[in-house]
């Protein structure tokens, strides 16, 4: 990506989600219905600026199942969408690639491209109950400009350091 290499993460602290009921999932989606779903505008006055939108149908994604289960976990996950669009705006982008179709659930190079969307991957962290955490946000660009840019996904990876007593790379 150009000037990656000059970009800088601004690191978020993220304090627990308050999503107390017995059902966090369900309560998370109205909440994100009721707070998130609108236009927002990123990055606003540098080179990377962009627009995009928070859709019900983003949302639904957002607490779906094949969602969370990427993430580090469900708490972590829940109270991440809390804040998701200033963690966005707070993300580098990282990379750009092509829509490839899944065959047999395997998304690859080899496979046909979906034409009317580019991929694009932002990166940020976040500190989250003393641990560090990256956020892969991965937005859609349509070809269409009838069609507003979308966050598709996140997901929350811890981030770990090589111990190193057991590593054998050197100092």
């Amino acid at each position: 990506m150009p000037y990656l290499n000059d970009s800088y993460v601004t690191v978020l602290q993220v304090e627990p989600h308050n999503f107390n009921s017995d059902k966090p999932l369900v309560e998370a989606r109205k909440w994100a219905e009721e707070n998130l779903i609108g236009t927002y505008a990123s990055h606003i006055g540098r080179l990377d600026q962009f627009d995009y939108i928070i859709s019900k149908t983003s949302i639904n994604k957002y607490v779906d199942k094949t969602s969370t289960d990427k993430s580090e976990n469900i708490f972590i996950h829940l109270s991440v969408l809390k804040v998701l669009p200033e963690i966005i705006n707070e993300s580098i982008e990282a990379e750009i690639h092509a829509d490839y179709t899944k065959i047999n659930g395997i998304r690859s190079v080899e496979n046909p491209i979906n034409e009317k969307v580019l991929i694009h991957r932002f990166y940020g962290g976040i500190i989250f109950i003393g641990k560090l955490y990256r956020i892969k946000t991965t937005i859609y660009e349509y070809r269409d400009i009838n069609y507003p840019n979308k966050p598709y996904s996140f997901e929350i990876i811890k981030i770990e350091l090589f111990d190193k007593s057991n590593s054998p790379m050197s100092t």
